[in-house]
This record gives structure tokens, C-alpha cells and sequence, in this order.
């Protein structure tokens, strides 16, 4: 949900997107521009993608902490 909310910036849709695209996202927000056209990432990208994933997860959950607290 947080994926989709970070990249897309719309409500979340009736059904969840497909494993694709969830790498597709992961992989952009990891740094990949795919200018090979080759359609895979790196497993370094997918990577860095991931713990930029969590750091935004970690803001959410103290945010979320923090609005609980007043």
C-alpha cells in the first residue's frame, strides 16, 4: 500500500497490482531509469529500492506515533 501511495500519488485500486509491477516500482525507486530496455534491475537496485522502502515505513510508523501522542 505504502509502494503504491509513494510512486502512483492516487487512491489504492479495487484489486492489488501484479507482482510486475511491484518489482517495476521497487526497482524506479531504487534509482533505475531501464535504459537498456531490457526490463530487468540489478539486484543492487532492487536492493537500494528496498531499504529506501523501509526508511519511508519507519517516517510513516513515527508520524504515526507521534499523531497518537497529541
Amino acid at each position: 500500500k505504502l509502494l503504491w501511495l509513494k510512486r502512483i500519488k492516487t487512491p489504492l485500486p479495487e484489486t492489488a497490482p501484479n507482482m510486475s509491477w511491484a518489482y517495476q516500482e521497487l526497482a524506479k525507486l531504487g534509482g533505475w531509469k531501464d535504459t537498456k530496455r531490457t526490463g530487468r534491475a540489478s539486484l543492487k537496485v532492487l536492493w537500494q529500492g528496498w531499504l529506501k522502502l523501509q526508511a519511508i515505513l519507519e517516517g510513516y510508523d513515527l508520524a504515526k506515533s507521534l499523531e497518537s501522542d497529541l
